[in-house]
Order: C-alpha cells, then structure tokens, then sequence
C-alpha cells in the first residue's frame, strides 16, 4: 500500500513539473504575440490546472 501511494506521489510530482516546463514555454513563446492571445492562451493553462487538480481529487 505505502508503495502504491508513494509511486502515485511521484507520477503527481513528475506531471507538475512537466506541466510547469510547459507553463513556462508557453509563456515564453507567447510574448511573442498580442495580449488578446496571450490571456486565451492563459486561459488554456488554467483549465488544463483545475483538469488535473480534479483528477487527483478523484484519484486520492
């Protein structure tokens, strides 16, 4: 049981990150563009947040 919940730690730690390194290319590539774009695109990255937050809700 301790294994299963540490592993499933470690995949929720390991998602985060990954989902930060996007955040942030995202970030970067959209200053590029106008704001108009850039608040959809903010936009995008919080529902894609509040998806995984209620997944891990579900899960745990």
């Amino acid at each position: 049981m301790w294994l299963d919940l540490t592993i499933d730690s470690l995949l929720v730690v390991v998602l985060l990150v990954a989902l930060y390194c996007l955040v942030q290319v995202a970030l970067i590539l959209t200053r590029t563009r106008r704001l108009s774009q850039r608040l959809d695109t903010i936009t995008d990255i919080r529902f894609i947040l509040n998806s995984i937050k209620q997944l891990v809700k579900r899960k745990f």
